[in-house]
C-alpha cells in the first residue's frame, strides 16, 4: 500500500489516540515505572500532548468528589522538602511473565500435513517451519506473549 502522496498524514493515527493513552497507563504498570505512574496519575499538566487524558482530567475536576480518589497516591507530588517515600511492587511485569510462560512452556510442535501436498514442498515446508520455531523463535513467541499480555497487543 503506497504513503498517501501529502506527506502531512498524521503519525499516530488521531483515531488510535484513545487505545494508546491506555496503552501508556497499562506500560506504566508492567514497566514498574514510579516516575511514569506519578506522570500517568498526575493530572492534566502531565499530558499536555494527549487530548484524551486532558479530557479525562477535566471531567474529573468537575467530579462531586473532586477526583482526588484516582490521584491520592502515585499522583501526589510529595511537599516541598519531603522525601518520597513510595513503594511499588510491581506485580503486572510479574503477572505478564508467568501468563507468557505458561502459554509457551514448551516449544510447539508444528507438522506439515504429508497428504495435502507433494513430498518436496511438505519437506521443505517443514524445514521453513523447524527453522522458525528453533529456540530462538520460541523465546521470541515467549517475549511476545509476554508484551501483549502487559500492553495488549504485539506485532511480530
Amino acid at each position: 500500500m503506497p504513503l498517501p502522496p501529502s506527506g502531512n498524514t498524521p503519525w499516530p493515527p488521531p483515531r488510535l489516540e484513545i487505545p494508546h493513552a491506555d496503552m501508556d497507563m497499562w506500560r506504566a504498570w508492567y514497566a514498574g515505572d514510579t516516575g511514569h505512574l506519578a506522570q500517568v496519575y498526575g493530572g492534566p499538566a502531565s499530558y499536555t500532548r494527549n487530548g484524551v487524558a486532558r479530557a479525562f482530567f477535566d471531567v474529573d475536576r468537575r467530579r462531586a468528589l473532586g477526583g482526588d480518589e484516582l490521584r491520592m497516591f502515585w499522583g501526589q507530588e510529595p511537599s516541598p522538602g519531603q522525601q518520597a517515600a513510595k513503594l511499588h511492587v510491581p506485580i503486572g511485569g510479574d503477572i505478564a511473565e508467568m501468563s507468557a510462560n505458561l502459554l509457551w512452556a514448551e516449544v510447539p510442535q508444528v507438522t506439515v500435513d504429508g497428504d495435502s501436498t507433494d513430498k518436496a514442498t511438505a519437506e521443505t515446508t517443514q524445514a521453513q517451519i523447524g527453522r522458525y520455531l528453533d529456540d530462538r523463535g520460541h523465546a521470541k513467541m515467549r517475549e511476545a506473549a509476554e508484551l501483549a499480555a502487559g500492553l495488549s497487543n504485539v506485532y511480530l
